[in-house]
């Protein structure tokens, strides 16, 4: 069953606010970025949009809090305990990136096996390559690494000279039935778009879907985060604007 909370020191919330924070944290539905510099409270500023959120009436349960690490998650969840309540911190979704992603895998039958640390695969799939073609060329598995992940997160295709070694990495991590940690995300968008199912289930599960530090997203975090605020797009974010990468980032319309 749902439960609405609404929590009762919203205004005392509220009251802590500086103008702009508190202009940030009561926006009506819709997609929103909120650049903020670093120390200016994008912390607090999200902990009081959840309490606002309560308090218009959206379940708990409805809202996803995407983070980048778990100390992140542990320090927001934490928050949202002392000025929601324990109610509102066990209900609203508040999980890193990745394990959002691999929470999608699981319900399609995928992502039980995880390889953190790719490089002795890369290394194994290298040896392979060389002792296949003989040349010396071929790239140093810490460039191998660069190549791969912009191949997944970005779509960008590797040189030439990084195909036989990357198609051999794939095929160990085939043959061991696992993803890696970019395949967290890429696997998830990719199953997201392209089984109805899965993604109805999905987009019907948040209404909400709220992401700190957006500038720290990537190309496939940011297509994640999309899908799953879609059909509705309340999409809210918060990110540092000192930060290159966060100018070309974007959730609007």
């Amino acid at each position: 069953m749902a439960v609405n909370v609404v929590p009762a020191p919203l205004e005392r919330i509220l009251a802590g606010l500086d103008p702009e924070q508190r202009a940030a944290a009561t926006l009506p539905d819709g997609p929103a970025q909120i650049i903020a510099p670093a120390g200016s409270g994008k912390t607090t500023t999200m902990v009081a949009r959840l309490a606002v959120l309560c308090s218009r009436g959206v379940a708990p349960g409805r809202i996803c809090v995407v983070t980048f690490n778990r100390d992140a998650a542990a320090d927001l969840g934490a928050r949202v305990a002392r000025r929601l309540g324990a109610s509102a911190a066990a209900s609203i979704e508040i999980r890193t990136i990745h394990a959002l992603a691999r929470q999608v895998l699981l319900d399609a039958g995928e992502g039980r096996i995880i390889v953190a640390d790719r490089l002795p695969l890369l290394r194994v799939a290298r040896r392979r390559a060389l002792a296949a073609n003989g040349s010396s060329a071929t790239p140093e598995p810490a460039q191998l690494d660069t190549w791969l992940s912009a191949w997944k997160v970005e779509r960008r295709p590797p040189p030439p000279e990084a195909r036989l070694v990357l198609d051999g990495y794939a095929d160990l991590l085939s043959s061991r039935g696992a993803v890696d940690f970019d395949d967290l995300v890429v696997r998830a968008c990719d199953l997201l778009k392209t089984d109805a199912r899965l993604r109805l289930r999905w987009q019907s599960r948040f209404l909400h879907v709220c992401v700190d530090e957006f500038q720290d997203v990537d190309a496939a975090q940011l297509r994640l985060v999309r899908v799953l605020a879609a059909p509705e797009d309340n999409l809210f974010v918060v990110g540092d604007d000192d930060q290159p990468y966060f100018a070309s980032r974007t959730c609007n319309r």
